[in-house]
């Protein structure tokens, strides 16, 4: 019986010119970089950043979870009256929608959109890391996954039913998702180098 694995899909929120991940470890021409962006206004970045500092520029994800192919990873197991259910191993997809929203202002001054399309892509490939190493380490170590997608332990109807063939799992898993998502962009947006980042727009304002 195959084991569990857990394999990271981020994919864009609009169609563009080059793969994410390509993007997300390439410097990238300002034409490229444009075609990535959403362009909002100044108050309305803030108000998603929920901050009314200088923000420039923001990335944001968006978690989803599916079996890679529910019907044939669940196998029922019927003893009389008594139905459970047994995973049979496979992949279980962890997914983030991604969009980079960026201060309108920028749009003409492609030499400062270039260094915060720049520092976004970095969270870009934080977030692909959160999904790849991140929430892995997390499940491994809980014990609903532990009990029933490791260690293959039967499942009660009522709770296949009601959690595993609902959005009840991912509604559980989701907030360790947030965790780590966070962390690694509270990292990202601090220290020297994110200073150094800030100043550099501040100063060819």
């Amino acid at each position: 019986m195959p084991e569990l694995r857990f394999e990271e899909h981020v994919t864009y929120g609009k169609k563009t010119p080059v793969d994410l991940h390509f993007a997300a470890s390439h410097c990238l021409n300002s034409n490229l970089a444009q075609q990535f962006v959403y362009f909002v206004t100044k108050p309305e970045l803030q108000a998603m950043a929920q901050s009314a500092g200088g923000i420039a520029g923001l990335t944001v994800g968006e978690f989803s979870l599916a079996f890679q192919d529910f019907a044939s990873q669940w196998r029922c197991v019927s003893q009389g009256a008594i139905k459970t259910w047994v995973f049979q191993g496979g992949a279980l997809l962890l997914k983030s929608l991604v969009k980079i929203y960026v201060d309108d202002r920028f749009r003409t001054r492609t030499d400062l959109l270039d260094l915060i399309m720049e520092h976004e892509f970095l969270h870009v490939a934080d977030e692909i890391e959160v999904l790849r190493k991140d929430v892995p380490a997390r499940l491994r170590d809980d014990s609903i996954v532990r009990q029933h997608l490791i260690q293959k332990m039967p499942v009660d109807n009522a709770m296949f039913e009601n959690w595993f063939k609902t959005s009840r799992f991912q509604d559980y898993v989701e907030p360790l998702w947030a965790e780590e998502h966070n962390r690694r962009g509270r990292r990202r947006d601090s220290g020297m180098e994110y200073a150094r980042y800030i100043n550099s727009i501040s100063t060819r304002l």
